[in-house]
């Protein structure tokens, strides 16, 4: 079912920080890639964030990680400008998880704000994709397992969610094996519209 489309001005106020940004981007090889496998039209995930600048005003940013850049936090109005209709927003269900902290959360992500990207999981969630591969390995269930490598999109949000906001985005799935889709399918969040 198609969500609504807001314009950036009317859907700003309605955004809150630890909010859910998947990006549906429709060009390039590896976007296919990411969009078949992890079965969804999403491709790359990111966070929600109020964050004040140096003048004390409150600007609403998208914290990620982001292939061939590293981590980052720019505004969010300059990304949707970008990339209009491709971000959807997915708020935290704050009634169904109401022990989850949104501050932590985006504490937390803001810690890979200046990182470098993870290849080295991506590379290995790919091959886990693999046939022969994905029949002979366990599924990766275990967040204790997650390891010291450098985060992708998705992992850095569900490790965020996780470890400071209090709550697995993704029960029975290793935060380095969360892909964009099974973001959009957690429960610990809601559906709400399209930014245009």
């Amino acid at each position: 079912m198609p969500l609504p489309v807001l314009t950036y001005e009317a859907a700003e106020p309605r955004i809150k920080s630890a909010d859910l940004l998947l990006c549906r981007v429709k060009h390039g090889i590896g976007n296919k890639a990411i969009s078949v496998v992890g079965r969804s039209p999403y491709v790359h995930a990111g966070m929600a964030a109020w964050l004040r600048d140096e003048t004390g005003e409150s600007r609403l940013h998208i914290v990620d990680v982001l292939q061939w850049h590293g981590g980052r936090k720019r505004l969010l109005a300059d990304e949707v400008a970008d990339y209009p209709g491709r971000y959807d927003l997915f708020t935290v269900n704050t009634d169904r998880f109401p022990e989850f902290d949104c501050d932590g959360a985006v504490q937390h992500m803001l810690q890979y704000a200046d990182g470098q990207y993870g290849w080295w999981n991506v590379f290995r969630v790919s091959c886990r994709h693999m046939p022969l591969v994905r029949f002979l390995l366990p599924p990766m269930t275990d967040d204790k397992a997650n390891g010291d490598h450098l985060p992708f999109c998705s992992q850095a949000v569900a490790d965020a969610d996780r470890r400071g906001g209090g709550v697995d985005p993704v029960l029975h799935l290793s935060d380095r094996a969360t892909e964009p889709g099974d973001l959009a399918r957690s429960w610990l969040y809601r559906r709400q519209f399209s930014l245009a």
